[in-house]
């Protein structure tokens, strides 16, 4: 009886030891999208999409090409080139999470950061059609649209009659090698009466310091 015991507890110590592991090596990973991205890694890489231009008339289709490439030229500001774009947003995370921090120190299992990017997140520190609008002390979503711009979860959305802006976090985890959780978002930016339609992945830092939050555009952040 002792020895079918001992096994017993010896498979909880490993069954123990795996879980460990994986908590520490696994992001976490809010969008649905992109965490069967992140764990089909090697099929979403090599993925086939629409042409991307780059500028000087280099051409990307995939996630690895594209990774090597947004360190070396900036994509062509066409407005259909821009649309394009946002099929690899889910490049963007998955470049900045291969080069994160993937042990977590005090991250809700289910987190709701959208009130904090909603009241804290300083439009000035990244691009975006709303980076012009911010002014004086006006330059929170909060702010600047306190009837308008409204928060649930890990998404934020302005909606106006003109405009559709929306902040999605698509995952949390640690790029500047502190221990204050970093967020990965992805940001919507259209114009409703316009041809302007802007997407772009930003870096969100440090969400449990107080005070404003100051973000960077991919892939500026890894320079």
């Amino acid at each position: 009886m002792k020895i079918p015991f001992l096994i017993f507890l010896l498979s909880l110590s490993i069954t123990g030891c795996t879980m460990v592991k994986k908590n520490k090596e696994v992001p976490l990973i809010l969008n649905a999208k992109l965490y069967h991205s992140y764990t089909n890694l090697n099929k979403t890489l090599a993925l086939k999409r629409t042409p991307l231009l780059f500028s000087g008339g280099r051409e990307v289709d995939n996630c690895r090409t594209y990774d090597k490439l947004t360190l070396e030229k900036n994509i062509d500001e066409s407005l259909y080139n821009q649309q394009i774009k946002s099929e690899y947003l889910v490049c963007d995370a998955l470049e900045i999470l291969s080069k994160s921090t993937l042990e977590y120190h005090k991250i809700d299992d289910n987190p709701k950061f959208g009130k904090e990017l909603l009241s804290r997140l300083d439009l000035r520190s990244f691009p975006s059609s709303l980076n012009r609008k911010s002014r004086g002390k006006f330059h929170t979503l909060k702010m600047l649209y306190p009837n308008q711009a409204s928060s649930s979860n890990n998404i934020v959305e302005l909606q106006t009659k003109k405009w559709n802006f929306s902040l999605d976090i698509v995952a949390v985890t640690y790029v500047n090698n502190n221990s204050d959780p970093d967020l990965i978002v992805w940001v919507s930016d259209e114009s409703k009466t316009g041809n302007y339609k802007g997407y772009s992945t930003i870096v969100v830092y440090d969400v449990n310091k107080p005070g404003l939050l100051k973000a960077s555009i991919f892939p500026s952040y890894l320079h």
